[in-house]
Protein backbone atom coordinates (compact mmCIF):
# COMPACT_ATOMS: atom_id res chain seq x y z
CA UNK A 1 0.00 0.00 0.00
CA UNK A 2 1.34 3.46 -0.80
CA UNK A 3 0.21 6.96 0.02
CA UNK A 4 -0.96 9.42 -2.62
CA UNK A 5 2.30 11.35 -2.50
CA UNK A 6 4.44 8.31 -3.29
CA UNK A 7 5.41 7.37 0.25
CA UNK A 8 5.58 3.78 1.45
CA UNK A 9 3.78 2.57 4.53
CA UNK A 10 6.02 0.40 6.72
CA UNK A 11 4.99 -3.24 7.02
CA UNK A 12 4.40 -2.98 10.78
CA UNK A 13 1.73 -0.33 10.29
CA UNK A 14 -0.78 -2.56 8.54
CA UNK A 15 0.06 -5.73 10.43
CA UNK A 16 -0.04 -4.11 13.88
CA UNK A 17 -2.74 -1.50 13.57
CA UNK A 18 -4.99 -2.32 10.63
CA UNK A 19 -5.63 -0.01 7.71
CA UNK A 20 -4.35 3.53 7.51
CA UNK A 21 -6.46 6.57 6.68
CA UNK A 22 -6.47 8.18 3.27
CA UNK A 23 -3.76 10.81 3.03
CA UNK A 24 -5.44 12.63 0.12
CA UNK A 25 -6.64 15.38 2.47
CA UNK A 26 -3.13 15.95 3.77
CA UNK A 27 -1.07 15.24 0.67
CA UNK A 28 -2.90 16.03 -2.57
CA UNK A 29 -1.38 14.28 -5.58
CA UNK A 30 1.90 15.79 -6.78
CA UNK A 31 2.23 17.97 -3.68
CA UNK A 32 5.48 16.53 -2.32
CA UNK A 33 8.48 14.65 -3.56
CA UNK A 34 10.32 15.01 -0.25
CA UNK A 35 11.74 12.06 1.74
CA UNK A 36 9.28 12.05 4.62
CA UNK A 37 6.67 9.59 5.72
CA UNK A 38 3.65 11.10 7.37
CA UNK A 39 0.81 9.04 8.64
CA UNK A 40 -1.65 8.63 11.39
CA UNK A 41 -1.79 5.05 12.61
CA UNK A 42 -5.56 4.79 12.30
CA UNK A 43 -8.32 7.32 11.72
CA UNK A 44 -11.04 5.17 13.24
CA UNK A 45 -12.29 6.42 16.59
CA UNK A 46 -11.43 4.35 19.65
CA UNK A 47 -14.07 4.12 22.33
CA UNK A 48 -11.55 4.23 25.19
CA UNK A 49 -9.16 6.94 24.01
CA UNK A 50 -8.84 10.50 25.25
CA UNK A 51 -9.57 12.91 22.41
CA UNK A 52 -8.41 15.84 24.54
CA UNK A 53 -4.75 14.73 24.48
CA UNK A 54 -2.51 16.69 22.16
CA UNK A 55 -1.22 14.96 19.02
CA UNK A 56 2.28 13.52 19.29
CA UNK A 57 4.91 13.74 16.54
CA UNK A 58 7.79 11.26 16.79
CA UNK A 59 11.13 11.97 15.07
CA UNK A 60 13.65 9.13 14.65
CA UNK A 61 17.43 9.23 14.83
CA UNK A 62 20.34 8.71 12.44
CA UNK A 63 19.90 5.94 9.85
CA UNK A 64 16.64 4.90 11.50
CA UNK A 65 13.05 5.01 10.28
CA UNK A 66 9.56 5.64 11.55
CA UNK A 67 9.30 1.92 12.28
CA UNK A 68 11.54 2.51 15.30
CA UNK A 69 8.59 4.12 17.07
CA UNK A 70 6.14 1.22 16.64
CA UNK A 71 6.57 -0.12 20.18
CA UNK A 72 6.22 3.33 21.72
CA UNK A 73 3.16 4.07 19.59
CA UNK A 74 1.55 0.86 20.82
CA UNK A 75 2.39 1.91 24.39
CA UNK A 76 0.79 5.34 23.88
CA UNK A 77 -2.38 3.70 22.52
CA UNK A 78 -2.56 1.36 25.51
CA UNK A 79 -2.35 4.36 27.86
CA UNK A 80 -5.29 6.14 26.27
CA UNK A 81 -3.97 8.07 23.29
CA UNK A 82 -6.20 8.00 20.23
CA UNK A 83 -4.52 6.28 17.30
CA UNK A 84 -5.35 9.18 15.01
CA UNK A 85 -3.31 11.57 17.20
CA UNK A 86 0.05 9.76 16.82
CA UNK A 87 2.28 10.75 13.91
CA UNK A 88 5.76 9.92 12.64
CA UNK A 89 8.18 12.22 10.82
CA UNK A 90 10.36 9.89 8.77
CA UNK A 91 13.21 11.87 7.28
CA UNK A 92 16.44 11.35 5.37
CA UNK A 93 19.09 11.69 8.07
CA UNK A 94 21.97 11.78 5.60
CA UNK A 95 20.42 13.96 2.90
CA UNK A 96 20.87 17.64 2.23
CA UNK A 97 17.13 18.31 2.37
CA UNK A 98 15.69 21.13 4.45
CA UNK A 99 14.41 18.74 7.10
CA UNK A 100 13.54 21.48 9.58
CA UNK A 101 11.19 23.05 7.01
CA UNK A 102 9.64 19.66 6.27
CA UNK A 103 9.11 19.09 9.99
CA UNK A 104 7.35 22.43 10.22
CA UNK A 105 5.08 21.50 7.30
CA UNK A 106 4.23 18.20 8.95
CA UNK A 107 3.45 19.79 12.32
CA UNK A 108 1.20 22.40 10.70
CA UNK A 109 -0.66 19.67 8.81
CA UNK A 110 -1.07 17.64 11.99
CA UNK A 111 -2.50 20.71 13.72
CA UNK A 112 -4.89 21.29 10.85
CA UNK A 113 -6.01 17.65 10.72
CA UNK A 114 -6.48 17.27 14.48
CA UNK A 115 -7.76 20.82 15.17
CA UNK A 116 -5.21 21.06 17.98
CA UNK A 117 -3.36 24.26 18.85
CA UNK A 118 -0.04 22.53 19.59
CA UNK A 119 1.67 19.14 19.40
CA UNK A 120 3.89 17.17 21.72
CA UNK A 121 7.22 16.47 20.01
CA UNK A 122 9.38 13.42 20.79
CA UNK A 123 12.83 13.06 19.21
CA UNK A 124 15.67 10.56 19.49
CA UNK A 125 19.36 10.94 18.60
CA UNK A 126 19.70 12.84 15.31
CA UNK A 127 15.99 13.63 15.62
CA UNK A 128 17.00 15.67 18.66
CA UNK A 129 19.70 17.29 16.56
CA UNK A 130 16.93 18.37 14.20
CA UNK A 131 14.30 19.32 16.79
CA UNK A 132 16.38 21.21 19.33
CA UNK A 133 17.46 23.93 16.86
CA UNK A 134 13.94 23.84 15.36
CA UNK A 135 12.54 24.82 18.76
CA UNK A 136 15.03 27.70 19.17
CA UNK A 137 13.01 29.52 16.51
CA UNK A 138 10.36 31.50 18.42
CA UNK A 139 7.65 31.04 15.77
CA UNK A 140 8.22 27.29 15.43
CA UNK A 141 8.38 26.78 19.19
CA UNK A 142 4.82 28.12 19.46
CA UNK A 143 3.65 25.00 17.58
CA UNK A 144 4.96 22.67 20.32
CA UNK A 145 3.55 22.27 23.82
CA UNK A 146 6.05 19.73 25.21
CA UNK A 147 9.31 18.38 23.87
CA UNK A 148 11.02 15.11 24.85
CA UNK A 149 14.70 14.96 23.90
CA UNK A 150 16.02 11.36 24.06
CA UNK A 151 19.66 10.27 23.63
CA UNK A 152 20.87 13.46 22.02
CA UNK A 153 23.10 16.35 22.97
CA UNK A 154 21.02 19.56 22.82
CA UNK A 155 23.68 21.90 21.45
CA UNK A 156 25.82 19.64 19.26
CA UNK A 157 23.08 17.52 17.69
CA UNK A 158 22.87 13.75 17.61
CA UNK A 159 24.47 11.63 20.30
Amino acid sequence: MSLNAGFSIPSWANSSFGSLPSMSKLFPKNTYTCPILFFSINSLAQSNCDTIKLPVVFVHGFLASGDNWSTQIQRFIKTGYCEDRLFVFDWNTIGEEKSDSLLEVLIKRVLKQTHAEKVNLVAHSAGGGLCFPFLKDSLRSKLVSNYVHIGSIPIAGAA
